[in-house]
């Protein structure tokens, strides 16, 4: 009799012991359940979070495309205003339509972005957003804004791929700024930004006066010669003026601006003297097989002017004759070599260098400039052999394959060139996420 009760009683806290590990185990059961599900939760949130910031970096890149149709090396030329994604308002703002993009591993939904391109501020703003079942509904959205800053053909006084020589007596490089000061005056607005720079190993400086800094390219070195002399002042952008190396700056090829024998273009002959006007500010467009004889811009509005080749001397000259109000722009392109070594002096002052841009197509491999009067331009040639020469002054800007100055030609660089000519690309100037 005592053993069944005791029997019994060893029955009972079995019973209870496997209840109790029962209900542990479906207590521990449902902790798990319910920290896996905020794992789960949690997961799916921090996937569509990181989801946004991804797609909305895609649409930088979106951007990024677009906005490198105003370069030079790309001939699409402008956004797909229009019949594209891109509508424009107000002016120099463009904006997407939103684009989708399917879902990828791991999520439930498509994620979208839609961007904005301020050609005014220079900026990329895309807005990435992306949704979740554990989101109730609520999307999540993050905004990258990229600022970028146009790289401009002449924002130096003298910039090579190779070497820069001078030679002459004692050449100065110096800098103003006509835009601010009007015509350049030694005495009243010098300044010393007038900066020479070379992706090559050697600038050879000789005696010249450098009112600029002077750089070359890794390993690269500066020779001068007694007279040497290198000068800063209170318009020195970068502190005190120095000879650096470490240079690489990307020069690019410049596109043609159509292609040449095009109908619809006008076609200029060779060898007689040519006055080409504009009017209404408008822009008007010529081909001409070779420059050899007196060409004389005038009107309001821009000239562009496409040739395979010049070659001016003697009293030949480029003339640029604005009417009385408005202004006068012209653009030649060369696909062959060019001289333009008239007396008479090309654009001479009043005339600025941004009256006067000469492009060197890859066709073009030299450059003569100068004369004996003053000449006002500015030259991109990457691929040619620049010499600027003659008994006057040379106002501008110079790019090209390789530079020589010689002569008794003293080079004043324009400060006002920094954002003329075509745009050669962007350089990255901040990446922020904004709220």
């Amino acid at each position: 009799m005592k053993t069944s009760i005791q029997f019994r009683s060893e029955q009972g806290s079995v019973l209870v012991t496997v209840l109790t590990m029962v209900v542990v185990l479906l207590i521990i059961s449902g902790s798990i359940l319910e920290t896996v599900s905020q794992e789960y939760k949690l997961s799916k949130r921090s996937l569509a979070w990181n989801q946004s910031l991804s797609t909305a970096e895609t649409g930088v890149e979106l951007g990024w495309n677009e906005l490198n149709k105003l370069t030079a090396i790309n001939s699409n030329g402008v956004f797909h205003v229009g019949g594209g994604i891109w509508t424009e308002s107000p002016v120099g703002v463009f904006t997407s339509t939103v684009q989708t993009m399917t879902p990828t591993v791991g999520s439930e939904f498509a994620t979208t972005y839609q961007v904005v391109l301020n050609t005014n501020t220079w900026t990329i703003t895309s807005k990435g957003t992306a949704n979740s079942a554990m989101m109730n509904g609520k999307p999540v959205s993050r905004t990258v804004v990229v600022a970028v800053n146009p790289v401009t053909p002449f924002e130096w006084a003298m910039l090579a791929k190779g070497q820069i020589t001078f030679s002459g007596t004692n050449p100065t490089v110096d800098s103003w700024n006509s835009v601010q000061n009007g015509a350049y005056n030694e005495s009243t607005n010098r300044r010393s930004n007038g900066t020479i720079g070379s992706n090559g190993v050697l600038i050879e400086a000789a005696g010249s006066e450098i009112y600029g800094s002077v750089m070359t390219g890794p390993g690269g070195v500066v020779t001068t010669s007694p007279g040497f002399n290198q000068y800063s002042d209170s318009s020195t952008r970068n502190g005190t003026n120095t000879i650096t190396d470490g240079l690489e700056v990307y020069i690019p090829d410049v596109s043609a601006p159509w292609v040449y024998g095009s109908s619809g273009v006008t076609v200029l002959a060779d060898n007689v003297a040519q006055t080409i006007n504009v009017t209404g500010g408008g822009t008007v467009q010529y081909e001409m097989d070779n420059v050899t004889k007196d060409v004389t811009f005038t009107g309001t509005g821009t000239i562009v002017l496409y040739i395979n080749s010049a070659s001016q001397t003697g009293n030949d000259d480029l003339i640029i004759t604005p009417a009385s109000t408005g202004s006068l722009k012209i653009i030649i392109f060369s696909n062959g070599d060019a001289k333009f070594t008239g007396n008479s002096g090309i654009n001479p002052p009043p005339g600025t260098p941004q009256d006067l841009l000469i492009y060197g197509l890859n066709g073009c491999t030299k450059v003569d400039i100068g004369g004996n009067s003053a000449t006002s331009a500015a030259i991109y040639a990457p691929h040619a052999a620049v010499d600027v020469g003659g008994t006057a002054d040379y106002f501008g800007s110079v790019v090209g394959s390789s530079i020589k100055v010689n002569g008794s030609v003293n080079f004043h660089y324009d400060e006002s060139m920094d954002t003329a000519g075509k745009i050669l690309g962007f350089a990255l100037v901040s990446w922020r996420e904004s709220q």
